[in-house]
Formats: structure tokens, C-alpha cells, sequence
């Protein structure tokens, strides 16, 4: 693959406090290239509160920020792309509210939902499992 260059791509634990914000910059430390805030806990006023300051420390070190499944968060913290997955709004209704953001909606669910989205100056190519993996909800751990 000509011109393919790895990237590191971290995702945050669920807000703690904080602890959270110190543990995200001794991540953000090691030089990835971008950083997903998922939150599975919070309330959506904390999440937004959290991903605007964990915005403001991406941006800081020039690491994109991904804000996960919510796109009322990621609109209101100005985050640089959102992921919503299978269980969560569909791109429709995450376009609709991130219409007035720079935002690529990325899905990565069903393999309908495979292909790319072209938005706001970005370009995402997205692949979900093709071999009908069950929801998150659903699986066993091994």
C-alpha cells in the first residue's frame, strides 16, 4: 500500500472525574493521532462538559477528536468527527443534528451501512463486520 501511513487511534474510558483528564494527557503524551471520547455513563451535560475540554487538549497537541455516539455531544463540544455504531442513532439523524458542524458522521455497523460519506471537507471510509456480527450487547466474551 503506497502512501499508507499507520495511525494511533485511542479511545477514552468513561469519565471518572478529574483522574480522567490526567490519565487522557499522559495518553495524549505518547503522540496519537486521534483520540475517541466514549462515555457510556454520564450524563449528556457531563459528556459535553468533558468533550469540550478533551477538544480543547487534542487540539492543543494537533490530535483529531472523535466524540462517540452522540451527536448532540459532538456538535455542542465542536468535536472534529463523530462514531455511531449499531445501536446508535442512524447517519440520517446524526446528519441532521450535526448538519451546522464540520462533522463526517462514521459508521461502523452493518455491512449496508459500508461505503463512503463525503461532508464538510472530509472524506471516511467506513466498514462494519460482514459477517453479521451480533450487537455489542449480545456477544460472550471469550
Amino acid at each position: 500500500m503506497s502512501g499508507w501511513k499507520p495511525i494511533l487511534y485511542l479511545i477514552t474510558p468513561d469519565y471518572i472525574g478529574e483522574g480522567f483528564f490526567r490519565l487522557v494527557e499522559d495518553a495524549l503524551d505518547g503522540g496519537p493521532d486521534v483520540l475517541q471520547y466514549r462515555d457510556k455513563k454520564s450524563t449528556r451535560q457531563t459528556r459535553t462538559e468533558v468533550a469540550r475540554r478533551l477538544r480543547r487538549m487534542c487540539h492543543d497537541r494537533g490530535v483529531a477528536f472523535v466524540v462517540d455516539d452522540d451527536p448532540y455531544v459532538a456538535r455542542d463540544s465542536g468535536a472534529d468527527l463523530l462514531h455511531v455504531g449499531r445501536d446508535d442513532p442512524s447517519i440520517e439523524e446524526a446528519r441532521e443534528v450535526v448538519a451546522t458542524c464540520p462533522l463526517a458522521p462514521l459508521r461502523t455497523a452493518a455491512p449496508a451501512s459500508r461505503g463512503t460519506w463525503r461532508g464538510a471537507g472530509r472524506h471516511m471510509w467506513h466498514s462494519g463486520p460482514s459477517s453479521g456480527a451480533p450487537p455489542r450487547s449480545q456477544r460472550q466474551p471469550l
